[in-house]
């Protein structure tokens, strides 16, 4: 009883052994040898009681290299088992076997492997059957998923031919207790060590059939650790030959929505032809759940016609924990030859983050579900083209890129479809991608593009030339472009479609490095008087479907997307060489809401050279609304007043006066003329907020975050023929700060033609009544009389001359607007509203004029119309005076001066008044008075100066009033 006792405790004891032993090692293949286990090894023995098969020890040894072997010279039937005495092995333990097999003349080899309790059999067996095989076999792993416990595993051979079969060893796979949880949107090899991965004989699901003389070997490399292992598929010369192999994770059940496939290789697979010839099904627990062939499987191909490693499957809508990939040479002669079989694959989709606002997003794993769609994917046609490297359309790698070639083609396509797992954008994102072609020298290319887009595999709309958007960085230099459209409908799903029926550019290589959603989000208030340069990654903002090139078959446009970039250091360039008639058209297209009336937008743009003006090149401005023209500007005369021989950088802007969501900048070179390289550096947009200025005083139109002004270059520069002493330089002087800061306008003796500035007031509408006038010095000192006659000053209204003033109207103002020494204001007193003004300087006869001009000043404090906008912060009363209408308007026909008038009709021109009394350096005394109170008998209008109170006062008829700057009524 005591030694019963004893047995029971070992027998309990090595069991609890064992169970540890097998846990601390789950998912990992145990040999059962001496080493490992409490083991002993059995063969079925000849009638003379010899061993079957040779050195039957070594299957238990540490060596799991060494090997026992049975020699069949006909027709014969032996087995092998091993008996594990250090305790059972539980239901759902793999017990498996590792042989190897060389065949000299075989007709059928058939292994059967099963478990036994002690000599009990469990009655769990497979059976594998092996057609007729001309070759080696080696590193064949057989085994089972028990169903019952058991401490015995037993291989059977049966043979009928001349074969050497050899036993490596015996082991089991306890799978880990614990699940893993997969990596969102990534292939997820499912190897031993990770993952309860084992080969799964049952019911033939791994196995060859048909008729066929081929082989399958090293199938545990497919679920080993090794994941650059792999194991082999060859059926040979075949007809309607199948191979098939199986794996199964014997813990783990994965869920629907997953990806189900392998990773695979074969020398044949040139394109996707081979696909024909697959197919991988998904089982649960051994029952059938779905398949997948040609039609719907997804390969993601890593290289065509390099032995590329692949991963072919499909998206599962029914949960697994078994997937087996099957090839049948009867659906595709292409499978013909070794195909490597490297993993199991596995991958979660999990849906990416909403992109950011106004950002390229790249929807690529893992950060998106995205996938190659094969229903979409694929050539047509009679067409030579081919598509290589789909998964790099995809994969994390940015920089990487799928190609499509078509080489020759008549009514060819190809396309390229990349969708998503239950991730759908929303109607108003941008579905597009980012694509290079050597043969993009112009837009022409656009022709021949179609992107479509999908949802749960309908189409939901397509865009093709007419209505694409084209970021390029570069038309001409084999550029990385983005090509796509803004949806009105939610996709799932977008096409690349080229078509070589529309576009000869086409054929030849078309790079596809990526698949691009963007998420159009209103940017950030632009701020009050602030030049805001547009960062296309903060605002609604592309490069849009008007951009174009006309008339040039070399030179380009490159790095366009530099004038979005929100960096004023980078620059798009033209470069159109002189001799060819062209029109370059660079679109800016603003999403969502219309930018306001109002609204200053311009460009930075230097020129490098400019070789020849015979034939003046034209820029212009151009708005547009739902792509109708709104607004035109356009000009280039601001050319003849610069350097020829150095870089000439300027800002063209345009203020709006209706609403508008497109800019376009166009550059028209004639023949014979050209700028050499354009740069165009930024599109800048300025939100004018209008300011309350002091209206009783003189004010100096300077730029500045209260009075944001500009210099208007489409009325700026040289009119009429150009010379070599004409220039207007240091434009931007005229509206600094600086006291000191002037603008020169030269032009030469007689030249037939004038140099003017133009200076625009982006808030500011100036009413009737406004002394306007320019601090001018002569620099040649030219008599006053001959100056003035080449003088004109011109104002404006938005964009529309409102008056002009020349040498018999214009004004010496200096007795208004305050002088530095040596120089002058000359002006006017403008009799209609004006938001710009306009100063043009004309030859003389007999000698260069030279001028500098040092500011723009105007004087709004006694307006003679209420139809200008200023707002005032003052109490000066800035309204006209009184006119009866029904009365004859009251001039000065009197007046009293110490100052020189620069005509001889002052004073008539000072209206409402009766005596005129004006000096500088003289003084008017009036009647000084103790007190108002003491003028017993007080006259309406007259006029003391009031010691008591300390202020000159007004008698209104009623009572005295000091006088203040207001309305005095």
């Amino acid at each position: 009883m005591e030694k019963r006792i004893n047995y029971l405790l070992l027998f309990f004891f090595t069991s609890i052994s064992n169970i540890l032993f097998a846990q601390t090692n789950c998912s990992l293949p145990i040999s059962w040898t001496t080493n490992n286990y409490n083991v002993a090894v059995t063969s079925s023995t000849s009638a003379l009681g010899v061993d079957r098969f040779s050195n039957k020890n070594v299957i238990i040894d540490n060596d799991l290299t060494n090997a026992s072997s049975w020699i069949s010279l006909g027709i014969g039937t032996e087995y092998v088992e091993v008996q594990n005495n250090s305790g059972q092995f539980p239901a759902g333990t793999y017990a498996g076997v590792v042989l190897s097999e060389t065949s000299l003349a075989s007709l059928s080899t058939t292994y059967k492997v099963e478990t036994f309790l002690n000599n009990t059999p469990t009655n769990d067996v497979i059976s594998m059957q092996v057609p007729i095989n001309l070759a080696n076999a080696t590193n064949r792993n057989l085994g089972l998923i028990a169903t019952k416990p058991f401490n015995k595993i037993r291989l059977t051979v049966s043979v009928i031919g001349i074969t050497t079969t050899s036993v490596n060893n015996f082991y089991t796979i306890t799978p880990c207790t614990n699940t893993i949880s997969l990596q969102c949107n990534q292939d997820t090899k499912i190897s031993q060590g990770n993952f309860s991965a084992v080969i799964n004989y049952s019911d033939n699901k791994t196995s060859l059939s048909g008729l066929s003389v081929g082989k399958m070997n090293n199938l545990g490399n497919i679920v080993n650790s090794d994941l650059d292992d792999y194991g082999t598929i060859d059926l040979g010369i075949s007809a309607l030959g199948t191979a098939q192999v199986s794996v199964r994770d014997l813990n783990q059940t994965y869920s629907i929505g997953n990806f189900a496939g392998f990773e695979i290789s074969n020398n044949n697979l040139l394109d996707l032809s081979i696909l024909s010839g697959i197919t991988i099904k998904t089982y649960l627990n051994g029952t059938l759940q779905e398949e997948s062939n040609s039609n719907t499987l997804l390969s993601n191909v890593t290289a065509l016609g390099t032995n590329p490693r692949s991963v072919i499957g499909f998206i599962t809508t029914k949960p697994f924990n078994e997937v087996q990939f099957s090839l049948s040479t009867l659906l595709s002669a292409n499978l013909v030859g070794e195909t490597r079989i490297y993993n199991m694959i596995v991958k979660q989709y999990c849906k990416g983050e909403d992109p950011a606002c106004n950002i390229d997003t790249k929807i690529i794993n893992p950060n998106y579900p995205a996938f190659v769609q094969p229903l979409r994917t694929g050539t047509s046609g009679i067409t030579s083209a081919s598509i290589n490297n789909r998964s790099n359309l995809i994969n994390s790698n940015t920089d990487d890129y799928a190609s499509l070639n078509i080489t020759a083609s008549v009514l060819g396509n190809v396309s390229l479809s990349v969708g998503l797992v239950e991730q759908v954008f929303n109607a108003g994102h941008f579905a597009g991608f980012e694509i290079s072609n050597n043969n993009l020298l112009d837009l022409s290319l656009l022709g021949g593009i179609t992107i479509k887009t999908y949802l749960n595999g309908l189409l939901q709309e397509e865009s093709n030339s007419n209505t694409l958007l084209l970021n390029v960085e570069g038309l001409g230099s084999n550029p990385r472009s983005i090509v796509g459209f803004i949806t009105t409908k939610s996709f799932d799903e977008i096409q690349f479609n080229l078509s070589s029926a529309l576009s000869v550019n086409l054929i030849g290589e078309t790079r596809i490095y990526n698949t691009i959603v963007k998420k159009y989000c209103e940017g950030p208030l632009i701020a009050c008087n602030e030049s805001t340069i547009i960062n296309k990654n903060e605002y609604p903002v592309n490069i849009g479907k008007n951009t174009n090139l006309e008339g040039i078959s070399i030179g380009g446009v490159t790095n366009l997307n530099n004038i979005l970039d929100g960096n004023s250091d980078t620059y798009a360039t033209i470069n159109i060489p002189v001799g060819i008639l062209s029109t370059a058209t660079i679109a800016i297209e603003k999403q969502l809401s219309a930018i306001n009336a109002g609204t200053y937008v311009s460009f930075d743009i230097e020129l490098t050279s400019l070789v020849n003006v015979s034939a003046l090149p034209k820029f212009k401005l151009k708005l547009l609304k739902d792509n109708v023209q709104t607004e035109i500007i356009e000009g280039g005369n601001f050319l003849l007043g610069a350097n020829i021989a150095s870089r000439i950088r300027k800002t063209l802007g345009f203020k709006s006066t209706k609403d508008f969501d497109e800019i376009q900048f166009i550059y028209e070179q004639p023949v014979g003329v050209s700028l050499g390289e354009v740069r165009l550096y930024d599109l800048t947009i300025l939100n004018p907020c209008q300011k309350a200025i002091d209206c009783s005083v003189e004010n100096t139109i300077d730029n500045t975050s209260n009075h944001p002004v500009v210099i208007n270059q489409f009325r700026t520069g040289i009119e009429g023929l150009v010379c070599a002493q004409c220039s207007v330089t240091n434009e931007m002087n005229l509206i600094t700060t600086s006291e000191t800061d002037f603008t020169t306008l030269n032009l030469g003796i007689g030249v037939a033609g004038r140099a003017g500035i133009s200076i625009l007031d982006l808030a500011n509408i100036f009413p009737s009544g406004t002394y306007l006038g320019f601090t001018i010095e002569d620099v040649q000192q030219i008599i006053q009389a001959d100056l003035l006659e080449t003088f004109y000053i011109k104002t404006y209204l938005n964009g529309i001359q409102q008056e002009v003033a020349n040498s018999t109207s214009l004004l010496d103002l200096s007795l208004i607007l305050s002088i530095g020494t040596g120089k002058k204001n000359f002006g006017f007193r403008a009799t209609k509203p004006f938001n710009e003004i306009r100063l043009e300087v004309g030859s003389l006869v007999s000698a260069i004029n030279t001028i500098k001009l040092y500011n723009l000043k105007v004087d709004a404090s006694n307006p003679t119309n209420n139809d200008g906008n200023l707002i005032c912060n003052n109490s000066i009363c800035v309204k006209p005076g009184y006119f009866n209408t029904n009365e004859a308007i009251l001039n000065s026909d009197t007046g009293i001066s110490s100052l020189q008038k620069p005509n001889s009709t002052w004073p008539k021109e000072i209206p409402n008044g009766f005596l005129v009394l004006e000096s500088k350096n003289k003084g008017f005394v009036i009647s000084r008075i103790p007190s108002s109170s003491n003028i017993l008998d007080p006259k309406e209008g007259m006029i003391i100066y009031d010691l008591a109170d300390n202020c000159t006062k007004i008698y209104n008829g009623d009572n005295w009033k000091c006088i203040t700057q207001s309305c005095n009524e």
